[in-house]
């Protein structure tokens, strides 16, 4: 979370041109793909959280640079 904060806050990662390709969400988890751009280079990005008594039990992230 730390180094997501870094990012956002200085400007390496602009939510706002993420093209986001799929959403899917239950009480148990969420799971999030999106394309974006990282230093000149795209990638797809996916995001999955998984929760165990409300709080996040696990977090994955997996990314893979793409041609866009």
């Amino acid at each position: 979370m730390k180094e997501t904060r870094k990012l956002l806050d200085d400007g390496r990662i602009d939510p706002s041109k993420h093209d986001i390709t799929a959403k899917f969400e239950t009480k148990d988890m969420g799971a999030i793909e999106l394309i974006r751009e990282e230093n000149g280079t795209w990638v797809r990005v996916l995001n999955v959280v998984v929760f165990k008594n409300n709080k996040i039990y696990r977090h994955i992230i997996n990314k893979v640079d793409i041609e866009h």
